[in-house]
């Protein structure tokens, strides 16, 4: 993926977060694919992007701590206001449009690649600063 792609992923994502915080459901539809493929893993009640993205009334607000593009994938990692709930998200864009979210909550998530490069290639950060211990999921890209 050339450079400007990958910039531009990482624009259209923060771009949704701002969209999100200002409840501007016009612009999130736009960024967004119609058959989004959204996928949740963490308690029910953390299902804030499912009530935001669908224009049910939440107040939770996504602190973003950092975001960055691994291989194709944007992700995003952060906290609530609070700092009490950890969040990661894995976004896919494709052409400007958001085509897939994978949506962990307090979860500890190591992405690894399956091509070519072994190992990890991005692990979640946040709970080890604040000394927390979250269960682990592994994400093959």
């Amino acid at each position: 993926m050339p450079a400007n792609d990958e910039e531009n992923s990482r624009g259209t994502v923060l771009l949704l977060y701002g969209a999100l915080e200002a409840r501007d459901p016009e612009l999130v539809q736009q960024l967004l694919a119609p058959n989004l493929d959204w996928r949740f893993h963490g308690p029910r009640s953390h299902q804030h992007m499912k009530r935001l993205l669908t224009g049910e009334h939440d107040r939770f607000q996504f602190l973003i701590q950092s975001i960055e593009l691994v291989g194709t994938i944007v992700i995003a990692e952060g906290t609530d206001r609070a700092g009490d709930v950890f969040w990661v998200h894995a976004w896919t864009v494709s052409d400007g449009v958001i085509t897939q979210l994978r949506e962990y909550f307090n979860t500890s998530v190591t992405v690894r690649s399956l091509g070519g490069r072994c190992g990890s290639v991005w692990r979640s950060r946040i709970p080890e600063s604040v000394g927390k211990r979250l269960p682990s999921l592994v994400l093959p890209i």
